[in-house]
């Protein structure tokens, strides 16, 4: 029974421990922070895992991840282009993120319809590049299209700091690691069956604990490390405009549109104005010039004259 509560108060002790520490980053998590403004693209960059090391059950803080010395920046891309071939964009782009050490993550081809419904070709394909890399992919992707002002519909750049999530993951990560080896201490000098697979079933649930917080930030470091570039890339034909004898109905349309929503935006305005402005005015004054009106036609009708009196009759 003593060596029942031994066991017991040893590891409330080290739950409330870990639990104390994985609420306050470890300094080393903030290094090199003060220098941000100043890196460049490929600094945003994960660090390097350090080598695992050989054991058997216990996992060494250091086995897997490394803690954050500078800012962990997530940046993707996407993109909307218009070109003669889109598969054969396709291609070029594919080829272009492979020589960059990257990989294409999903592509497909297939075929729409345009105004006149004829068939055009579309392609769309996913890529990874690595973060450095990602302005000279972004670069030649738009060398691909033979205007770029015209023919480039959308271009998206987005960043993600998740410096702060990465470095409370390795904080928890290490905390975890700590539990882990003073569990397995106990375990290794409880000599109750019971005591044993109560200590077993923590250590088995804080080691699941670990693994998913490396898978996490696994996550982040991957993510930061290769860039995701999205290209929809649209046929010349399909974006064309219609034209007949010279003569281009579609832009007549669209010129009538924007004329109607022109109109609509000036009807819709002035009806804001009246609203907001001119009603309330009119009822401001509206009460004042009735009662005005009132008290004038009162004072009219008290100082109006009185009619003359008839003429007394002659008395014959």
């Amino acid at each position: 029974m003593k060596t029942r509560l031994t066991v017991l108060f040893l590891f409330a002790s080290l739950l409330l421990t870990a639990c104390a520490a994985a609420a306050t980053p470890t300094p080393d998590a903030y290094n090199g922070q003060r220098n941000y403004s100043s890196q460049s693209p490929a600094a945003t960059s994960a660090p390097a895992a350090a080598p695992a090391s050989s054991g058997s059950g216990t996992t060494d803080s250091t086995s897997d991840v490394a803690p954050v010395s500078q800012r962990l920046i997530i940046k993707n891309a996407s993109l909307d282009i218009v070109v003669e071939s889109p598969n054969q964009a396709m291609q070029t782009i594919a080829s272009m993120a492979e020589q960059m050490g990257g990989f294409v993550v999903s592509s497909s081809s297939f075929k729409t319809q345009d105004q006149s419904g004829i068939e055009v070709p579309q392609s769309k394909i996913t890529v990874r590049v690595p973060a450095a890399s990602l302005d000279e992919a972004l670069v030649k992707i738009r060398g691909l299209v033979k205007n770029a002002d015209q023919d480039i519909r959308n271009e998206n750049i987005t960043g993600q700091d998740v410096t702060e999530d990465y470095t409370d993951l390795n904080s928890r990560l290490t905390n975890y690691e700590a539990t882990e080896k003073q569990l397995q201490t106990i375990l290794e000098n409880a000599s109750k069956t019971e005591d044993v697979l109560a200590v077993f079933h923590e250590l088995t649930n804080i080691r699941q604990d670990i693994e998913v917080t490396k898978g996490k930030m696994k996550y982040y470091e991957q993510s930061a490390a290769l860039s995701v570039i999205d290209v929809n890339i649209l046929a010349q034909a399909s974006v064309a405009p219609i034209v007949i004898a010279g003569w281009q109905p579609l832009g007549i349309a669209r010129d009538a549109v924007q004329a109607l929503i022109e109109i609509g935006k000036f009807l819709f305005g002035a009806l804001i104005w009246i609203v907001i402005v001119f009603l309330p005015l009119g009822l401001v004054f509206y009460f004042p010039i009735r009662l005005l009106r009132k008290w004038l036609r009162r004072n009219r009708g008290q100082r109006k004259p009185a009619p003359p009196a008839a003429p007394l009759p002659e008395v014959k």
